[in-house]
């Protein structure tokens, strides 16, 4: 059952079907709706969220099999104005055009996408604070 408060984001994503079909923005082969941030599971699946080990300060992933925490050499000899950073994921192919795209080019479409990644990576730490 649709809400009378649905029925004005109904008609915003059936316009928006008209000038952006719903089919993924990267690929364009693949279906994928605004919910998806314009981005097929096909190209989700090329997306590499960073995961240990990576630098305790700085957040750059690490090739490695470290299993304990570390902070890279670059990093202890900086004096950085931050006590630690961390990025979600690598800004490469999907993701890096992506940001690309949104950033230069005006693709607003890919917000949810881009926002997804981050509520993906942000929401269990921020769970383990409170």
């Amino acid at each position: 059952m649709m809400l009378a408060s649905d029925k004005p984001l109904a008609w915003l994503n059936a316009g928006l079907g008209l000038v952006y079909p719903e089919n993924c923005q990267r690929c364009r082969a693949q279906r994928a709706t605004v919910r998806d941030g314009f981005v097929c599971a096909k190209c989700w699946t090329r997306v590499r969220f960073i995961r240990p080990p990576f630098c305790e300060r700085c957040g750059l992933p690490f090739p490695g099999d470290i299993t304990t925490s570390f902070e890279r050499t670059n990093c202890r000899g900086l004096e950085l104005h931050f006590s630690s950073a961390r990025s979600a994921v690598g800004a490469k192919t999907v993701v890096l055009e992506a940001i690309h795209r949104f950033k230069y080019q005006r693709a607003l479409w890919f917000e949810n996408f881009l926002a997804d990644l981050l509520v993906r990576e942000a929401a269990p730490v921020l769970r383990e604070q409170t």
